[in-house]
């Protein structure tokens, strides 16, 4: 089994461990205040959800037990498999230190406390004093220091490496757009214009519908949907300009089927209206 996880696991263990140890100390301690069993554990009932929210605060002021992300470079101490092991046996380690200090023979009420003062105490000195100092003393050395340094100016220079990257493939995104609109611009132009020819006078012959059609497919096959909208657009520019015939927009509901193009469930628009 990889050590890692090992100590990960004995470090859950003893979490468990320390919560039982503090659990039964209480649940004495009410005891020998005088209170009856029945309201100790009414007491208990009722105060469950105070002791998980208690409980995922102290888990999360220990969190590290589990998730170490600290750098042996900057914790050369704290991160050491030693350290490490007598960080997540400390619970254990407790309760060993109350069985030696027992004078035997003794009740089995003064074992528990005993054993469970031994652990909370241990656990508390070394998980909420002495390892946070320990961690500070380790941020204060000239090498700690330095490869913090470090880390953080490599993670600058990536982080401005990403953001050169990112600028440089919007540009490129940017220049590509232009550059295809200027082929479309070049290419549709002057199809929308003899589409809007085409269009005049109101009453469109089929030779008219066909070579519609037929535009409407180029510039799918020239760039799908986009392509057709972009063409689409130039020929109702087209048609705005003021002209002496009658003009109506036909060309969306011709391309009905080409492609994913479909027609508008609106009427046709009136768009040029003959010079007065």
């Amino acid at each position: 089994m990889d050590s890692q996880r090992l100590l990960k696991r004995i470090h859950v263990c003893g979490t468990l461990w320390f919560l039982l140890c503090a659990a039964t100390l209480l649940v004495f301690s009410l005891h020998q205040a005088g209170f009856h069993w029945w309201l100790i554990f009414s007491i208990s009932g009722y105060s469950a959800v105070v002791l998980f929210f208690l409980f995922t605060v102290y888990l999360f002021a220990i969190y590290r037990g589990v998730v170490r992300n600290q750098t042996s470079a900057e914790h050369p101490l704290s991160t050491s498999v030693y350290y490490v092991a007598f960080y997540d046996l400390a619970p254990f380690l407790g309760s060993a230190a109350g069985l030696l200090g027992i004078l035997w023979p003794a009740p089995f009420s003064s074992v528990i406390n005993t054993v469970t003062q031994g652990t909370l105490l241990t656990t508390f000195l070394l998980w909420t004093v002495f390892d946070p100092v320990i961690g500070l003393i380790e941020m204060c050395l000239p090498s700690s220091k330095a490869h913090r340094k470090q880390r953080l100016e490599q993670a600058r220079q990536e982080k401005l490496r990403q953001q050169i990257e990112s600028e440089q493939l919007l540009d490129q995104l940017e220049n590509q757009e232009n550059e295809q609109q200027q082929r479309w611009d070049a290419m549709f132009t002057p199809l929308a214009k003899e589409v809007s020819v085409l269009l005049s006078g109101g009453d469109c012959q089929d030779s008219a519908k066909e070579r519609i059609i037929e535009f409407g497919a180029l510039a799918w096959k020239t760039g799908r949907i986009i392509c057709m909208r972009y063409f689409h657009e130039m020929i109702l520019q087209e048609m705005q300009i003021p002209s002496d015939e009658l003009s109506v927009d036909y060309t969306a509901i011709w391309w009905d089927g080409i492609g994913t193009w479909r027609k508008p469930n609106e009427l046709p628009k009136l768009y040029r209206t003959p010079v007065a």
